[in-house]
């Protein structure tokens, strides 16, 4: 459903786009062509990608909240989070993708594109308090955070730490707790992402 939603938005804001000019969009006649639909590859499977960047010329023409999608979607589209199942992007990086899309969410509850941000918003909530398959959060071997994402994570608490964001408080307790365990994934660790963070 999403992707025929952002095949659907992309045609559409090339038709816009045509209506403003009499020579036919090169992006319509070869759909692949240029930089609107790059190639992308990953575990052997190729795959188009929506470079939304491109789309932000139409930010005149759009309602607000399609603007901020629109906006989401092209830090996504210009970096993925993710490639083959391991992260590709810093974990504060991480956090303040999901505070735009916790932001989102509560400022457009009934926007169409609400859900596509929060099936997103949950996907990333996950990866800050487990990681990806292919980098997980605590380490194999010592059952520890990785230092990068406890030195990220603290950074982002301390910029945050009047915030009353639910994501924001979460991290602050999961910290918190982090902390006096020696920063392993203990029993009560695990016991306290069961409960707050449930994997499904």
């Amino acid at each position: 459903m999403l992707l025929l939603f952002n095949v659907w938005l992309c045609c559409t804001l090339l038709y816009l786009n045509e209506q403003r000019s009499p020579q036919v969009h090169p992006d319509l006649e070869t759909p692949f062509s240029g930089s609107s639909f790059p190639l992308e590859t990953s575990e052997g499977m190729f795959y188009p990608v929506i470079n939304y960047e491109k789309y932000k010329v139409f930010g005149n023409d759009i309602t607000a909240d399609i603007r901020r999608y629109i906006d989401i979607m092209a830090t996504e589209s210009g970096q993925p989070a993710t490639k083959d199942a391991a992260l590709h992007i810093g974990y504060q990086q991480l956090a303040g993708r999901v505070l735009a899309q916790e932001s989102f969410i509560t400022q457009y509850p009934h926007s169409n594109r609400t859900q596509a941000v929060k099936s997103l918003h949950d996907l990333y909530f996950f990866y800050t308090f487990y990681g990806t398959n292919n980098t997980p959060l605590f380490d194999d071997d010592t059952g520890k955070i990785r230092p990068n994402a406890k030195k990220g994570y603290q950074l982002v608490v301390q910029r945050n730490r009047d915030s009353k964001s639910t994501y924001i408080q979460k991290l602050k307790a999961f910290m918190t707790l982090l902390d006096q365990n020696g920063d392993k994934r203990t029993p009560q660790v695990s016991a306290w992402l069961k409960k707050n963070v449930p994997a499904n």
